[in-house]
């Protein structure tokens, strides 16, 4: 009912000519929208996870930034103007994360169209090694394959055979579990290719169909390199999509990330910008980045960005399948600061599959029973070695997405870690 009465408010608006008003007022004048895209579905992956839009919603998406006359602009011009005031129009900078190599087939043909700038965050390590990255595959197959029966085998321990959950939760779960498995074991990257293809097989995904589609493979060195510099400015995320709590380790794996780009011929010298992996924004390492010389760093917590939003904090409106039309033109006008937005508890195993929020009122809250998800017995204890999304994290309150549509929503993860 929220919903539903929220988008009738937001198209009236829209219709009543509130939207045009609020994109040429100074205050969106004196404001920057950061957009963030995640993966362009090649084939059904947008009804897999919706952070995977399909290449007719965002040819809409790229539409409605060119009618509403918004100023399109790379992130550190952006930045620059922001800080000296000399934004003009609603000004908007575009970001894609991963460097999927559906970004290459799909994004980049209507970014050169429309000629929007854009900022790349890739993380390297399966650019290198080309495959599909295990993590999110693995969602992917188990999604194929729901209800089916499977040989678990090797697969994660439990009994021999078992049944894909219909439901996104207990899938998850399930998704959880292997992926712990395979961490605990030490699987090498090989190894986890190799377990891909036998899961493969069993949902009934054909596996040399998968691998030359290149769905949820990361552009190659090659591809990467062929990009246009002045429309696609590649930057930092992490060597293997991973945020270590140890400063030494969170510096080798920016360091491994910049050699990574520079021996594909991205200098050092310009990799100044960083995408915290899964939005994993902690504090911490804010001292970290900058005593590394990176002088932008991008969340995935929704928000207009001001001229004193701090620069390693800086907010994206992250837009999915589940963002509509209206609610899309809401944010790059201005308008969406005029509605009240509920705040919600992202509990602390986010990134393991299982993506739950509840009201952060305690009166309202309904209790979803998950059982917390820690490093497993055996694995490494090195931050280097254990993914960040298979250690404890510690719940915070956290705005939702761009979309408000539900208060409680179960999905797939939003991305991987890759073992390197």
């Amino acid at each position: 009912m929220l919903r539903r009465l929220k988008l009738l408010t937001l198209n009236a608006a829209d219709h009543a000519g509130l939207f045009a008003l609020t994109a040429n007022s100074r205050w969106r004048q004196n404001r920057l929208v950061i957009l963030c895209y995640h993966g362009v579905s090649l084939n059904d992956e947008h009804e897999w996870s919706d952070v995977h839009i399909t290449e007719e919603r965002l040819t809409r998406r790229f539409e409605t930034l060119r009618d509403l006359g918004c100023s399109l602009l790379p992130l550190g011009e952006a930045i620059e103007r922001l800080k000296v005031g000399e934004l003009e129009g609603p000004s908007v900078v575009v970001t894609f994360d991963e460097g999927l190599y559906d970004f290459y087939s799909k994004a980049y043909p209507l970014l050169k169209t429309f000629a929007i700038p854009s900022t790349l965050y890739v993380p390297t390590y399966y650019s290198n090694f080309q495959r599909p990255i295990f993590d999110l595959a693995c969602s992917y197959f188990l999604w194929r394959g729901r209800g089916r029966m499977i040989e678990s085998g090797r697969l994660f321990p439990g009994s021999p055979r078992v049944r894909i959950p219909l439901s996104p939760g207990p899938r998850s779960e399930m998704h959880l579990r292997m992926r712990a498995h395979v961490y605990t074991l030490g699987f090498s990257a090989v190894e986890k290719d190799q377990m891909l293809a036998e899961l493969a097989d069993q949902v009934g995904v054909d596996w040399d169909g998968f691998i030359a589609s290149r769905s949820l493979q990361l552009m190659s060195p090659a591809e990467l390199s062929s990009l246009d510099k002045n429309l696609v400015d590649v930057q930092l995320h992490t060597h293997r999509h991973r945020t270590p709590r140890s400063e030494p380790m969170f510096a080798r794996e920016v360091k491994d990330n910049i050699e990574a780009l520079a021996a594909m011929g991205f200098p050092a010298s310009g990799r100044r910008h960083f995408c915290y992996p899964s939005g994993d924004a902690d504090p911490a390492f804010f001292p970290w980045l900058e005593a590394m010389g990176i002088e932008s760093a991008t969340t995935c917590e929704p928000a207009y960005v001001t001229r004193a939003t701090p620069r390693l904090n800086l907010p994206r409106v992250v837009d999915t399948m589940a963002v509509t039309d209206v609610e899309f033109r809401a944010w790059i006008s201005g308008f969406a600061r005029l509605l009240p937005r509920r705040r919600y508890r992202r509990h602390s195993d986010v990134e393991l599959g299982t993506e739950v929020w509840t009201k952060e009122s305690p009166g309202d809250s309904k209790v979803i029973p998950i059982r917390d998800h820690v490093r497993p017995a055996g694995a490494a204890a090195s931050d280097r070695e254990v993914p960040i999304s298979l250690a404890p994290r510690h719940d915070r309150p956290t705005p939702r997405a761009a979309s408000d549509s539900l208060v409680f929503r179960h999905r797939e993860p939003r991305r991987a870690d890759p073992q390197g």
